[in-house]
């Protein structure tokens, strides 16, 4: 019989003796792979039907739509297009005062006005922080086998909320996530969030209790290779720790060259069960002057407390007097020294030291993030990516394949090289940055990127099926300042965007059955958050309460922890072991991953949980208390109800079958509330056309 033992003990001997055999990679021929080309301006198309284009963006889309025969779909309802643009940018349902005043701007283009005002809302700022979120794997525990809570990570999500609310420069964005405690800052805000923005290192899935800790370094330092990879350039680095890449031009060397970038910086605070490291927040400068004050004034004690003891010794002595001099009633006179006096002034002062000796300043709130290390260096390959099979050491830098004219410096000549990886993938010329941010604000708008494996620019990721309006889009957000809202409006107020997602072209379906060519818009169902966040809203239950901490201060364990918060879903925590109910059903984000597109399954469990929830049952209970009571305008309400819920009228039999139920029920509080549930269960409701 062989045994188990012996088969994995042949592994490991093998593991260990057999040497790390390195792929030949040509960088020079991987720069000519598409996504390593430097961004290109390319010539506005030309097209036949010059009345369709409102922007250059529909030029680009229109072009090909031609030269394949296809005509585009026509434009969305009124109703459709302010339902649409509301859940892209916000993440929430229209209100029917929302819907009146769109339903009634006589302009010629009142999508603008709509437009312009959600891109300034905090739910703007909520629904697009989330998608970053996404992409850097937040949550509020650490995942493992104990999924221990991270308490401060909250501090993290907040100052990605106010980043896309002040609209932050994506790239600015980028820096403060890599290297923000090594930025220059000009208030006590701007260091404090810069310093929470390094937090995006240590959130990652990590097993801390690793007793290996030279293994757990090793570890920590791949989830961050591979986040900041996927996130900001679209690249499988991670895939290089044990060989070189298999598929894209990136060698072992260039995977440790950045390994030592962040093996030079602190990440973790090693004890026998390690954790991420943490710091308090550093003094504003009103603190610092204030803890000047109070040194200066026990100093200025210790001086007057010397004194004094000086004086009670001299007093002390035999025949010694305080005061002597020439008394008019008396003659000469001569006053006894009495050191009591001293001694009881002694006693206040010394009793005053001791109390501003003893007075503890206030707890400091803790920043989770990152330092740099003392004594930062290069590192040695790890062959088969072991952590103590070392090869050649190799400087500290980043991806050679990936140059471009006017790029920085990659030399590193002081500190762990953060900063200079942080303006490296930053940069303007950076021909991946611009590219994958821009193509992730396109997929979030309509369902699908450009490059629809939106982690993944290398040679196993898709092509871009318009690879010049990608280059487009790349240069627009730079040449706007990477700004997010920018971008967003300029896709928003395209034609494209604005097609309806039935009707036109009957060939559509046979000669692009997966729309790549966006010849009509993509039918999508809304994601979990906003499932939950509509639900809220539309029972009056949400609580517009922003930011602050996801777990209370006795939380212990996210296996047995009930979530009884109603603020927007963002600000719930995120566990990575035991998700929501609601969140586990409707697909929402891994945080153990770079998610950069969600999954989207379609299970008989969405719909039972949808029917059966208490959530839902409860929410539905709360919704037709204010939507639908007993009145003598049953049509009215019933209307009123389909607006609030569906944001659109109900067609003429949904309204007749409706009526007939109600009434059939007397219009019981059991059948309002089941019509509610019925709403929420609806195709309508759940997908955006």
């Amino acid at each position: 019989m062989i045994r188990l033992g012996h088969i994995l003990a042949k592994i490991a001997l093998v593991a260990t003796t057999t040497p790390m055999v390195m792929a030949d990679i040509e960088i020079e021929e991987g720069r000519q792979f598409w996504s390593f080309q430097p961004l290109a301006e390319h010539a506005i198309p030309v097209v036949k039907d010059e009345t369709w284009p409102r922007s250059n963006i529909d030029r680009f889309l229109l072009a090909r739509l031609e030269a394949s025969n296809l005509t585009p779909a026509p434009d969305a309802t009124r109703e459709t297009l302010l339902r649409r643009i509301t859940f892209a940018l916000t993440g929430l349902p229209p209100t029917i005062a929302e819907q009146d005043a769109f339903l009634a701007d006589k302009s010629a283009r009142p999508i603008e006005s709509a437009i312009d005002t959600l891109l300034n809302s905090d739910a703007f700022a909520e629904r697009w922080a989330r998608h970053w979120l996404d992409i850097v794997r937040y949550a509020d525990t650490s995942g493992g086998s104990g999924a221990h809570p991270m308490p401060d990570a909250w501090r993290f999500r907040d100052y990605v909320i106010d980043s896309f609310r002040q609209d932050k420069p994506l790239n600015q964005l980028i820096r403060e996530h890599i290297a923000g405690d090594l930025l220059p800052f000009s208030s006590y805000e701007q260091q404090i969030a810069q310093l929470t923005a390094t937090g995006f290192l240590v959130l990652g899935p990590h097993n801390y209790g690793d007793q290996d800790k030279e293994l757990l370094a090793l570890d920590i330092v791949d989830e961050q290779i591979d986040t900041l990879g996927k996130a900001f350039l679209g690249m499988t680095i991670g895939c290089a720790r044990c060989h070189d890449h298999e598929f894209d031009p990136i060698p072992a060397e260039d995977y440790y060259a950045l390994a030592g970038i962040f093996l030079s910086t602190k990440s973790v605070a090693d004890a026998g069960f390690s954790k991420w490291f943490t710091q308090p927040y550093p003094l504003s400068t009103e603190e610092e002057s204030e803890q000047a004050s109070e040194k200066a004034r026990v100093a200025s004690l210790e001086a007057e407390i010397a004194n004094l003891k000086m004086r009670i010794k001299m007093q002390s002595e035999p025949n010694s007097v305080s005061e002597a001099g020439a008394n008019p009633n008396t003659g000469n006179a001569v006053e006894k020294s009495d050191p009591k006096k001293l001694q009881a002034e002694l006693k206040m002062k010394e009793d005053l030291r001791k109390e501003l000796q003893e007075k503890k300043p206030p707890a400091r709130p803790s920043i989770m993030g990152v330092a740099e290390i003392e004594q930062p260096k290069d590192t040695q390959v790890r062959l088969r990516g072991l952590p103590r099979e070392m090869g050649k050491t190799v400087q500290r830098g980043f991806l050679q394949v990936v140059t471009s004219p006017g790029m920085p410096s990659t030399k590193i000549d002081r500190g762990s090289g953060r900063l200079e990886l942080a303006n490296w993938i930053a940069s303007d010329k950076n021909p991946l940055t611009a590219r994958v941010l821009a193509n992730r604000i396109w997929q979030h708008l309509f369902g699908h990127g450009i490059v629809r494996s939106p982690d993944n620019f290398g040679t196993t990721g898709n092509s871009p099926t318009h690879p010049e309006l990608l280059d487009h889009l790349a240069l627009l957000l730079i040449q706007n300042g990477w700004s997010t809202k920018k971008l967003v409006r300029e896709i928003v107020l395209s034609r494209a965007w604005q097609m309806a997602s039935a009707g036109g072209d009957p060939n559509g379906a046979k000669l692009d059955p997966e729309n790549e060519l966006l010849w009509r818009a993509n039918k999508r169902r809304i994601d979990a958050e906003s499932l939950r966040d509509s639900i809220l809203t539309l029972s009056g239950s949400l609580n517009t309460e922003r930011g602050g901490p996801s777990l209370p201060p006795d939380f212990k364990t996210e296996f047995d922890f009930e979530i009884t918060s109603l603020k927007r879903s963002i600000y719930i925590p995120a566990f990575r072991n035991r998700p929501e109910e609601i969140f586990s059903n409707f697909d929402f984000a891994n945080p153990n991953f770079v998610v950069g597109k969600r999954f989207e399954s379609t299970l008989p469990t969405q719909s039972l949980y949808l029917m059966n929830s208490p959530f839902i049952h409860q929410q539905s209970n709360l919704a037709e208390k204010q939507l639908l009571e007993k009145s003598a305008d049953a049509k009215g309400a019933v209307l009123r109800t389909y607006r609030h819920i569906l944001g659109r009228a109900p067609k003429d039999d949904e309204m007749s079958l409706t009526l007939h139920f109600l009434k059939s029920a007397d219009f019981s509080s059991e059948a309002r509330a089941g019509l509610v549930r019925s709403l929420f269960s609806c195709v309508d409701f759940q997908y955006i056309h």
